[in-house]
């Protein structure tokens, strides 16, 4: 896999595309079930099958589309609790398809990339915890083409200095301070004060 061409990909996608960068992506209903499904997973007194009954009951209750219970049960089969990752290859596959069930069925081209950014956003997430961390940059990279939101740039970040790229992850960082819009430069400042991924690029430790 060339490294170069897919940091190439990602510096032309942010120099190019900054003013497109958004700052949120979900609903709210899709954003309060994926914050009480975070909450559950952080709770070991929660058993993995009753969170998963939980994310069947809000598809149910009619709180959640399809795709996005597909999306929540893959982030319990990812969870360090769990680590099933043959299964979430899987729900993977499930949701890329019912993606494409949505474009056969006149959904917006728009709506169609946003989705499979996600779907991406997940394949880097999965390698990344696999330890494939060129081939989570890869997909990390697709999603950011696809679509110019936070979450994703900041998983491209993490995954430059998980492969010890660190200064091409601070050329990166630098070129969003300058070129995009505050509250996403905020929104990055707030991560990397929080995630233990982008500890590297926090104050303390420029040189």
């Amino acid at each position: 896999m060339d490294y170069n061409a897919i940091l190439e990909r990602i510096l032309n996608t942010v120099d190019r595309e900054a003013y497109r960068f958004s700052g949120s992506h979900l609903s709210q209903p899709d954003a309060a079930a994926q914050k009480k499904v975070h909450e559950a997973l952080a709770n070991p007194s929660i058993d993995l099958d009753l969170i998963q009954r939980m994310v069947d009951q809000f598809h149910a209750n009619g709180e959640i589309d399809e795709i996005s219970r597909l999306s929540l049960l893959f982030v319990v089969a990812a969870h360090p609790r769990a680590k099933d990752y043959a299964r979430a290859g899987r729900l993977l596959g499930e949701r890329e398809t019912a993606v494409w069930g949505r474009a056969e069925r006149g959904t917006n081209d728009a709506e169609i990339e946003r989705m499979l950014a996600a779907v991406d956003r997940h394949r880097g997430a999965l390698a990344f915890l696999m330890g494939r961390y060129a081939h989570a940059l890869d997909h990390f990279a697709r999603a950011l083409e696809r679509e110019r939101i936070a979450d994703n740039l900041q998983n491209v970040l993490a995954t430059l200095l998980r492969l010890g790229e660190e200064d091409d992850a601070r050329e990166l960082l630098g070129q969003v301070r300058l070129s995009y819009p505050a509250p996403v430069v905020e929104h990055l400042d707030r991560v990397i004060q929080e995630d233990p991924d982008l500890a590297l690029l926090r104050q303390e430790h420029l040189p």
